[in-house]
C-alpha cells in the first residue's frame, strides 16, 4: 500500500500539472485572439452596445425585454449593461472580455476531459482543440458573439459538475450537483440552446459511478428532476414575460425535411472540416447548391451518429455520453423548427465543439505505434498537424471581424446567398456616401430574394409577393425582425431609392419609391423621396401629388420647402410663399425656444 506522504506527493504533483495546463491553454487562447482587439463595432454590437437592442440598458430591462427581439437572453444583456457602465465606447474592452470567458471554458474543457477520462494528455489534447478550434471566431473575436462564448462556459462548468457529481458520494456530490445546477440555470439564461442538454444530467449518471459503494439507479432520475424545474423556470418566466415564440416563416414540410439534411452536413463540415468558405457563410446555400448530395450525406451523418451512440454505450458509455451532448447541442439549431433570421450560422456550433474536442483528442489519442520506445508520436503528430490547420484558419478569420466592410465583403464572396451581407454592406456604403456602390447591393438582394426580375418593377413586385409563397418565404427568413415582411420589403425598397436618387439614376429612384409606398402608403420618407425624384426628371404634377402626401402623413419643414419649389416652378408663387412663410415661421419659433 501507498503511503500517506507519497499520496500527498501525487496530489500536490497533480495540482501542479493542472495548473501549469491551465496557465498553458488559456495563454494559447488569449494570444490567439489577441488580433481581434483593434476591430471596431460591428453588426449588432451598436444596439447592443447602446442599449436598444437589450431592453433599453437598465437592470429591469435586461430581464423583461426580448434580446434582439427574438429571444430572452437576459444574462447576456447584463453582462453588455455591465460593459456600457465601465467602458461604453471601447470595443477593445468589449472583445478583451470574450477573449478572457473563451480562455476560461478552454481550461474548463480541459478540466472536463481529465474529469471523463482521467488522462492528463486527452485533458491537455482537449483544452487546446477547444482554444484554437475556428468555430469560435464568430463568437469570440465578435462583440456580439457573447451569447456563445459566456454558454460555453456555462455549459462546459455544468458538464464538470454533472460528472464530478455522478463520480461522488455525500456531501461531494451534493456540492457537484449544486455547481452543475447552478451552471445550468446560468446557461440557459444565457442562451436557451442549452436547455435541448436537459437529458444529459440523468445520462452521466449512468456513464459515471462513484469509486466506492453502490450507485443507486434512480439517482439519474433525481438529477435529472432538478434540471427540469429550471428548465419549467426558464419557460414559465418567458410566457409570463409574452416573449417572442416559435414563428412560421412559410416553409414547407418537404423544405424543412430537406434544411435538416443540409444543416446537418454543414455542422459537420464545420466541425470536422471548416475551411474559410463555410466560416464565411450565414445561409444554406452553399449546400443548396449541391442537392441532392448535401442532403443524404446529412441523413448518412444522423444514422451513423444515432448508431455510434447505441455501439458507443455498449463499450465506452462516457465517449458516448459526449458524441450524445454534441447531438443534443446542434439540434435546436438544424432546422427541425423555423430559426428566426439566418438559417446557418458557424458560431451556432461553438457548444457542440466542446464534445468534439473531447472525442478528437481521445481518438488522436488512440492512435499509437504497437511497440517502440516512442508509442505516442502518431498522436502527438496528429494533434500538432491539427492544431496548425486551426490555428492558420482562425488567423485567417479573425481580420474579418474587425470591421463591418471587411466581414460582410468576404461573407459575399464566399457565400453569395447570404442576404445579410448584401444588406450590412448597402447600409455601409450609403453611410460613407458611396451611392452606387449601396444600389448594388440592395438591388442584388432583392434579386436574390425574388430570383426573378419581378422586383424591378413595382406592379410585377407586388403580384409576386402575393402569389409566390417561396418569395414571401425567403423575404420572412431573412428580414432579421418581426414585422410584416411588406414592412421589411418597403423599407428595403426605399432605401433602394434614396441610393439611387444620391447616385443620379432619378428614375430608377422613382420606381423603387413607388414600389416602397405601394408596400407601406404611409410612409412619410418613401412619399418624401418620390417627390423629390419626380422633382429631378421635372415632372412637377406627380412631385407634387407625393410631397402633399408626405406632408400629411410626417409633416416636415424640408417637405414643405421641395413643395414651395414645386409650386414655384409651376408658376404659383402665392402658394410657393405660403409653403416658404410656414417654413420661416417654424424655424424662428424653433430658435426663440
Amino acid at each position: 500500500m501507498e503511503s500517506s506522504d507519497t499520496i500527498s506527493l501525487t496530489a500536490r504533483l497533480t495540482r501542479s500539472w493542472l495548473w501549469c495546463a491551465a496557465a498553458v491553454i488559456g495563454g494559447i487562447a488569449g494570444a490567439l485572439y489577441w488580433g481581434s482587439l483593434p476591430g471596431g463595432f460591428v453588426w449588432d454590437d451598436v444596439v447592443l452596445v447602446d442599449g436598444t437592442g437589450i431592453g433599453g440598458g437598465t437592470v429591469a430591462g435586461c430581464f423583461r425585454t426580448a434580446f434582439l427581439q427574438h429571444y430572452y437572453r437576459p444574462l447576456v444583456s447584463l453582462s453588455f449593461l455591465i460593459d456600457r457602465l465601465l467602458w461604453p465606447d471601447n470595443p477593445a474592452a468589449y472583445r478583451m472580455v470574450n477573449i478572457v470567458l473563451h480562455a476560461l471554458a478552454s481550461v474548463v474543457v480541459a478540466a472536463l476531459a481529465w474529469e471523463a477520462f482521467g488522462r492528463r494528455s486527452l485533458a491537455m489534447s482537449a483544452g487546446l482543440l477547444y482554444a484554437v478550434h475556428p468555430v469560435h471566431v464568430g463568437a469570440t473575436a465578435w462583440i456580439g458573439g457573447r451569447t456563445d462564448t459566456l454558454g460555453c462556459l456555462w455549459t462546459s462548468l455544468f458538464a464538470l459538475g454533472l460528472i464530478m457529481a455522478a463520480r461522488r458520494h455525500g456531501h461531494q456530490r451534493t456540492m457537484c450537483m449544486a455547481g452543475a445546477l447552478v451552471s445550468f440555470a446560468l446557461a440557459a439564461f444565457t442562451k436557451e440552446q442549452t436547455l435541448f442538454l436537459l437529458p444529459m444530467a440523468p445520462i452521466a449518471f449512468w456513464c459515471w459511478r462513484p469509486g466506492r459503494g453502490v450507485a443507486d439507479p434512480r439517482d439519474g432520475w433525481y438529477a435529472g428532476a432538478l434540471f427540469a424545474v429550471v428548465t419549467i423556470l426558464y419557460l414559465s418566466i418567458g410566457a409570463f414575460l409574452g416573449l417572442p415564440g416559435i414563428r412560421y416563416l412559410g416553409a414547407t414540410p418537404a423544405i424543412q425535411v430537406e434544411r435538416f439534411g443540409q444543416s446537418v452536413t454543414a455542422y459537420a463540415q464545420t466541425l470536422l472540416l471548416p475551411d474559410l468558405g463555410v466560416l464565411h457563410s450565414f445561409s444554406l446555400e452553399r449546400w443548396a447548391d449541391r442537392a441532392p448530395l448535401s442532403v443524404v450525406i446529412g441523413y448518412v451523418i444522423v444514422v451513423t451518429s444515432l448508431w455510434a451512440c447505441f455501439f458507443l454505450w455498449r463499450r465506452n458509455r462516457p465517449a458516448a455520453w459526449f458524441l450524445i451532448m454534441i447531438i443534443l447541442s446542434l439540434a435546436p439549431v438544424l432546422n427541425i423548427l423555423p430559426l428566426p433570421f439566418l438559417l446557418f450560422a458557424p458560431y451556432r456550433a461553438a457548444t457542440a465543439s466542446i464534445g468534439v474536442s473531447v472525442l478528437l483528442a481521445r481518438f488522436i489519442g488512440s492512435i499509437r505505434l504497437k511497440r517502440g520506445g516512442f508509442r505516442a508520436a502518431p498522436a502527438a503528430l496528429a494533434l500538432s498537424a491539427l492544431c496548425t490547420v486551426y490555428v492558420v484558419l482562425t488567423l485567417e478569420v479573425i481580420p474579418s471581424w474587425r470591421t463591418e466592410r471587411g466581414l460582410f465583403t468576404a461573407v459575399r464572396a464566399n457565400d453569395p446567398g447570404a442576404m445579410v451581407a448584401h444588406y450590412m454592406l448597402a447600409r455601409e456604403a450609403a453611410g460613407a456616401g458611396r451611392y452606387h456602390e449601396a444600389a448594388e447591393c440592395l438591388g442584388e438582394m432583392l434579386a436574390r430574394l425574388y430570383r426573378s426580375r419581378a422586383w424591378r418593377r413595382a406592379e410585377t413586385s407586388w403580384n409576386a409577393m402575393k402569389t409566390d409563397r417561396y418569395v414571401r418565404m425567403r423575404v420572412l427568413q431573412n428580414q432579421g425582425d418581426r414585422r410584416a415582411p411588406e414592412a421589411f420589403l418597403a423599407e428595403l425598397y426605399m432605401q433602394l431609392g434614396y441610393a439611387r436618387v444620391y447616385s443620379g439614376d432619378p428614375a430608377g429612384a422613382v420606381e423603387a419609391f413607388r414600389t416602397s409606398v405601394g408596400w407601406e402608403r404611409s410612409s412619410g420618407a418613401a412619399l418624401h423621396g418620390l417627390g423629390w425624384s419626380y422633382m429631378q426628371m421635372k415632372r412637377w404634377p406627380e412631385a407634387e401629388h407625393a410631397l402633399l402626401a408626405a406632408l400629411e402623413v410626417a409633416p416636415s419643414n424640408d417637405v414643405r420647402k421641395l413643395l414651395a419649389q414645386v409650386f414655384e416652378r409651376q408658376g404659383r408663387y402665392q402658394e410657393a410663399y405660403r409653403q416658404s412663410l410656414f417654413v420661416a415661421r417654424e424655424e424662428l419659433g424653433h430658435d426663440r425656444r
